[in-house]
């Protein structure tokens, strides 16, 4: 990232466009949703379209409320190309345990619109989505600077 977060700013100095253009932006997509689509033993999870620019560096997070009574993958995908995998396995009953199955992605992706989404697979036992409309599944992309 081009930022040097230990620069010491002195007094008087000129904060130009350039260095303005270094920040992260912040949030810049955000979706969310109290229920999934299953089909067959894959989840399809959230996804969004958004236009990504050249020379940013962006995090992609999710938070997904999920009861499993076996192993999952959870998958990021960006412009149908898989960029993170998390493996977790949990072998309970449906009442007693409930994965909150987090994941992030930190990365340059070229530029262009591109649909980013989150899928989880079953690998053994069963998945079910848990997601209410206080506790939805969210998809958060962040621009945090140049890369």
């Amino acid at each position: 990232m081009a930022i040097t977060p230990n620069s010491t700013f002195v007094s008087g100095a000129v904060l130009t466009a350039v260095q303005q253009n270094n920040f992260g932006r912040g949030v810049v997509a955000l979706t969310s949703n109290a229920t999934q689509t299953i089909t067959a033993s894959v989840l399809v999870g959230l996804n969004t379209t958004y236009t990504f620019e050249a020379g940013r560096t962006y995090k992609i997070s999710t938070a997904n409320v999920w009861g499993i009574t076996g192993d999952i993958i959870l998958s990021i995908g960006v412009g149908g190309v898989q960029v993170q995998r998390y493996f977790d396995s949990r072998f309970a009953t449906r009442n007693s345990n409930y994965l909150n199955a987090s994941g992030f992605w930190v990365g340059s992706v070229a530029a262009g619109s591109k649909t980013v989404d989150i899928s989880v697979t079953t690998l053994s036992g069963v998945t079910f989505n848990d997601a209410t409309a206080t506790e939805p599944n969210q998809l958060i992309i962040e621009d945090i600077g140049t890369a």
